[in-house]
């Protein structure tokens, strides 16, 4: 099943993943020494109380479930809300830290981390065409 589904995406899809590998390791935010990957574990936590941090990390469950989804018009419409929601990541200033918050920049993990979202709509519409 596993082999069939590699088979069965365009390039795209390994663009795409490459620059989400990427943009785990990078640092999302410039003045604050957490790794993508940390983002990706605990950005489910923004929901109590950081609903811009919750809604970025939402688009992470959005792109996961867009792999397994082969219908066209789905993809595109998961790809195009991962986008969306992956957004919020751009208007993330302040991240909780123990009692309180700490103001933040975007950094190069978190332009990485949209550009792999915004390949795999371009991916998913290009599949849609042919």
């Amino acid at each position: 099943m596993f082999k069939k589904l590699i088979r069965a995406q365009s390039p795209y899809f390994f663009i795409s993943l490459f620059l989400y590998l990427i943009s785990c390791v990078l640092m999302p935010f410039q003045n604050y020494g957490m790794r993508g990957y940390v983002a990706l574990l605990f950005g489910w936590l923004g929901a109590l109380g950081f609903l811009n941090i919750f809604f970025a990390w939402l688009a992470n469950v959005l792109y996961i479930i867009g792999f397994f989804i082969k219908h066209g018009k789905i993809k595109i419409i998961l790809s195009v809300l991962t986008v969306f929601f992956s957004l919020f990541g751009l208007f993330i200033s302040e991240i909780p830290e123990n009692t309180s918050t700490i103001p933040v920049i975007v950094g190069a993990g978190t332009y990485m981390w949209i550009a792999a979202f915004t390949t795999m709509l371009i991916g998913s519409v290009m599949n849609y065409q042919k």
